[in-house]
């Protein structure tokens, strides 16, 4: 998904100075809904944000007052009333702001009572009932954006005619069918305005909550020169800018008057341009023509109130930056500097240790930009979070660059720029070239081309058609199944007809565009210097399954010399924050070729992340050798958009602290270690990829390309993600990977993927006759890359047909694997005890041939699961998914959402469907390098002459007090220490050691020769 980044936080601040003449009061009506009373013995309660669904600061999550009314799933009959004064005698349409997570009821009813007598009865929250989405989803029952339903929060509207006066309004909980969520009620808003269409189809209604006559501001000049300001405000949502129209709903205009010395503005109503959603910064200015100046700034609910917030106001603050709160408490406000401090209290208690040297925590620093007299704080709080690479615009001027440096000439900087992919290589160096750019030129460690960037976006024939590139293949006409080399790309949009044109031509364009991206990064190294890594970063999402062409193959031909991901895990309905570690690991295998360093975004959002989640994405990156840690955008809501860290979440910013120091402790360690080699590899089947985009025929017969078809992508996932259960290393490796013949460095291939080129076919069958096993979900490599029945493995297999049937195509782990409807059952006997697998997605019912071993049948006694020996290797053929079986075990029926389902980690993992999973690995005596007791833990290994040093990440949910860990190691031993845990005793044992620690979210274990 395309995530709004802010490098230059002041530029979102629009200075305004009001033209109203007077508060013009609203015509509508807003009832928070956690002000309506329950009544008594009703299960209706008021919630935080932060405890319903959908809590982020990125996306839909605006909830105002950031207060909901909420109901549990099932509950008797229950309700809650507030009485309201309605204006005017009238039409009025009714909105009531709710959460609506993607397919579940979220039933309640809306009552309007006038003079005894019930005016409305409304029913909302059905799944099949039609809603109001922002986005400018406009209507529809569901809505499912590609990225799950993390987005689901909805309006649901009524028409009725309302009398002047007072009126009950009574929220009412209905019966609720499964599937059955809560019942999480935001706000009504009513208005004269019948229409069913909102001015902003993209947040809807949020511009008209603020109200005036809650906030008051004044400002006295205690300097010796007339004070003249303007004010502006900026809010914490995609479009930041404060609505011009709220500043008809204050007295803003009066500011323009200059203040005299001595003498005040006056209160002035300034609540109808706050937000109600999330918190406002309002941003002072005093035009003094650079004249020192002294002022007072209050704020009070009332005027004249006795409970006042004051601050001290003098020009080393201008503009001044002011945050209010939604719930607009004059207690809590705070200007920038009192965030500042508050945050260096946060961390000024934790012990006082150095940063790493050598793996580099870059993130983008905070706080107003120079022209504020305070802008040096905000750097030196950067570094002394930890901080040691900025990450900024590389266009800057040299004084600039010496201050965001904090003075050092030889500090690096990772610069990020948008350039234009179609841009003429040639300029873009001669542009950086310019001598006014020799400040980034000595500074730039990296140099980034753009942010969640799409291979396609570039281009470059070097002159070669796509018929002159199917000739140098050597294509015949006939293999095409063309008559003329001019119809060529006339037919290559046709993949069922023509489906060699139609996946030659998908190779085609992305080399091209591979070739264009790497003319433009040799003329970035021709200005900057080959030391300089070029970069862009790659977005996971939606599913956390990247496409080859881009994540592998750019880096294999060096069009980019650094793979750069990043987390975002908690916006995507993925089985939990483990899977960050199967995005790094494909990076690892495009890093391979050339040995690269990678860049890896540890995203600390809040809210949106948690610590945990936070804390185990930081450690499966530098347990992967990740060189550069990115916390992009560590700074307070009062300078960014969307992507911030709440300046209030104390333990964020610990957490930030104390992360970057624990990896200080072993900084020399991870930037010298390596992965061990791996045993076993996962196969990525691009071909697959490709082919089952196509899903099942619609009406008319034909097969419709849907980019979310993703049943193997996720089924190769939960074989990955067993894997790592049993604490093995594992690889991902490519089809080119298998033809080139890289295969020979494993024990054990896993292959889910139905289509694989026919060569790659060839390498596998070779290489299990040599005495590799392989082991493959439903159909695996039967296909090949033009969709074609593919013979090369069936003998490797034993089978001499096979029926494929596949029931659904796009599965999300958290969305749609929970509810998933098994096809069949597959009942399956290891070492004497019987299991069951869920045949979920695919059944392929096999023929099999003589000698074949059957280890698990389908309900009507067929071979599901069934071993085969060939040369000297082993083959296993599951007639199903056993990876997504894997996943399912493990969930929950819940809602998909952006709080606790989002964050839960399964731990109710099926130990049967990993072990028959795990079956190759004993038979082909697979090295557990980092064997720990606990399965959920995952240990990763990096060694160099230093040592050697584990990180450990605990997924289990829970303080493991008594881990066992077995480490393999042919180095001899004298000294075992953790960073969090101390020193720790070991036991020597046959090629390694043996230790016992306690262990809670993450450590690192250093292993001493």
């Amino acid at each position: 998904m395309t995530i709004t980044r802010t490098l230059a936080p002041i530029l979102m601040f629009m200075l305004l100075s009001a033209v109203c003449c007077a508060v013009q009061l609203p015509k509508t009506l807003v009832l928070e809904a956690e002000n309506f009373v329950p009544a008594r013995s009703s299960f209706w309660k008021p919630i935080a944000f932060g405890e319903n669904y959908f809590h982020c600061c990125i996306g839909t999550a605006y909830f105002s007052g950031e207060k909901l009314l909420s109901a549990p799933e099932k509950c008797p009959a229950s309700t809650a009333s507030l009485v309201a004064q309605i204006p005017a005698t009238g039409a009025y349409r009714v909105w009531v702001h709710f959460e609506s997570p993607k397919d579940y009821n979220a039933c309640f009813g809306l009552s309007i009572v006038q003079n005894g007598r019930e005016v409305l009865d409304a029913q909302m929250g059905g799944a099949d009932q039609l809603k109001l989405w922002p986005l400018k989803w406009g209507y529809q029952a569901q809505v499912d954006p590609y990225y799950g339903g993390g987005d689901n929060v909805a309006w649901q509207s009524a028409r009725v005619n309302l009398e002047e006066g007072e009126t009950t309004f009574i929220l009412r909980t209905l019966d609720n069918p499964e599937p059955a969520a809560k019942r999480n009620i935001d706000v009504i808003f009513i208005t004269p305005d019948l229409s069913e269409e909102p001015a902003n189809p993209i947040d809807p209604f949020l511009d008209d909550l603020p109200r005036p006559g809650k906030l008051y501001i004044r400002i006295i000049n205690t300097g010796s020169e007339p004070l003249k300001l303007s004010i502006g405000a900026h809010i914490n949502r995609r479009n930041w800018r404060a609505p011009e129209h709220w500043w008809t709903q204050t007295e803003a205009d009066k500011l323009n008057e200059p203040i005299q010395p001595g003498a005040s503005s006056g209160w002035l109503d300034i609540s109808g341009a706050i937000d109600t959603v999330h918190g406002t910064t309002l941003e002072l200015y005093a035009g003094t023509g650079g004249k020192a100046f002294e002022g007072k700034v209050e704020f009070a609910s009332t005027p004249n109130s006795l409970e006042c917030w004051r601050y001290e106001w003098k020009d080393d603050e201008n503009p001044l930056f002011i945050w209010i709160p939604v719930d607009l408490d004059v207690k809590k406000i705070a200007t920038s500097s009192q965030v500042l401090n508050a945050i260096r209290g946060y961390i000024s208690s934790l012990p006082q240790k150095l940063s790493p040297n050598k793996i580099r925590f870059c993130a983008a620093p905070g706080g107003p930009d120079k022209r504020v007299g305070k802008h040096g704080e905000w750097i030196d709080l950067f570094y002394e979070l930890g901080y040691t690479t900025p990450m900024t615009n590389p266009g800057k001027d040299e004084d600039e660059w010496i201050q965001i440096c904090s003075g050092d000439p030889n500090r690096k900087v990772v610069g990020v720029t948008h350039t234009d992919p179609k841009i003429d290589p040639e300029k873009l160096k001669n542009e950086w070239l310019d001598p006014k750019r020799e400040g980034a030129r000595k500074r730039l460690v990296v140099f980034s081309i753009g942010d969640e960037i799409n291979l396609a976006s570039y281009s470059n024939s070097n002159g070669m058609t796509f018929e002159d590139t199917l000739r140098q293949a050597g294509f015949t006409l006939d293999q095409l199944g063309i008559t003329n080399w001019t119809d060529a790309s006339k037919y290559c949009d046709d993949p069922f007809k023509y489906p060699v044109l139609y996946v030659e031509n998908i190779k085609y364009r992305n080399q091209r565009s591979i070739l264009a991206m790497a003319v433009l990064r040799q003329a970035i190294n021709e200005a900057f210097g080959s030391k300089v890594w070029v970069s862009a970063n790659f977005a996971p999402h939606p599913g956390f399954l990247p496409d080859e062409w881009q994540w592998v193959d750019v880096f294999k031909y060096r069009a980019l010399t650094m793979p750069w991901s990043e987390d975002y895990h908690w916006q995507v309905p993925v089985i939990s924050s483990q899977i960050i570690g199967y995005t790094l690991d494909i990076m690892r295998c495009a890093a391979k070729y050339y040995d690269l360093p990678m860049q890896f975004y540890c995203m600390p959002h809040s809210p949106g992340n948690t610590n945990k989640d936070f804390r185990l994405s930081n450690y499966l990156a530098l347990g992967r050798g990740v060189k550069f840690i990115n916390h992009y955008c560590p700074v307070p809501q009062l300078f960014a958009t969307e992507n911030y860290i709440d300046w209030r979440d104390e333990s964020r910013y610990k957490e930030i602290y104390s992360i970057i120091r624990e990896t200080a402790e072993v900084d020399n360690l991870l930037y010298a270690g390596k992965p061990p080699k791996a045993e076993v590899a996962v196969m990525l089947c691009r071909y697959t990829d490709l082919w089952e985009k196509f899903g099942p025929p619609d009406a008319t017969g034909k097969r419709v390309h849907n980019n979310r078809y993703n049943v193997y992508g996720v089924e190769r996932q939960g074989v990955w993600l067993a894997l790592k259960h049993a604490q093995v290393p594992v690889d991902l490796i490519t089809d080119p990977d298998v033809c080139e013949g890289r295969l020979s460095n494993y024990k054990v291939l896993y292959l889910a993927g139905t289509h694989i080129s026919a060569d790659a076919a060839k390498r596998i069958r070779e290489w299990v006759k040599a005495g590799g096993i392989l082991f493959s979900s439903a159909a695996g490599g039967l296909y090949d890359e033009y969709n074609r029945p593919l013979k090369i493995l069936l003998p490797v297999y034993r089978i001499e047909s096979h029926d494929y049937l596949q029931k659904d195509w796009e599965i999300r782990p958290k969305q749609e694997l929970p509810r998933l409807k098994p096809l069949d059952y597959v009942r399956f006997a290891l070492s004497g005890t019987n299991s069951n697998l869920e045949a979920l997605a695919v059944v392929d019912k096999i023929a099999v041939a003589s000698r074949v071993g059957i280890i698990g049948t389908f309900s009507d006694g067929t071979p599901a699961v069934i071993r085969s020996s060939y040369g000297k290797g082993a083959a296993y053929l599951v007639g199903t998914m056993p990876g997504l079986a894997y996943q399912k075990s493990a969930l929950p029926i819940r809602p998909f959402d952006r709080g606790e389902f989002a964050h839960f980690l399964p731990t109710r993992f099926s130990s049967a469907i990993r072990a028959l999973i795990c079956l190759p690995l004993s038979e082909a005596n697979v090295v557990k390098r980092v064997e720990c007791s606990e399965p959920l833990v995952e240990g990763n290994m990096l060694q160099s002459k230093l040592g050697t040093v584990i990180s450990l990440a605990n997924f289990s949910g829970r303080r493991v007090s008594n881990l066992e860990i077995v480490v393999r190691t042919d180095s001899a031993v004298s000294n075992v220490w953790a960073v969090n845990a101390g020193k720790i005793n070991f036991k020597r044992m046959t090629g390694g050691v043996r230790v016992r620690m306690p262990l809670g979210v993450t450590d690192f274990l250093v292993i001493q020769p």
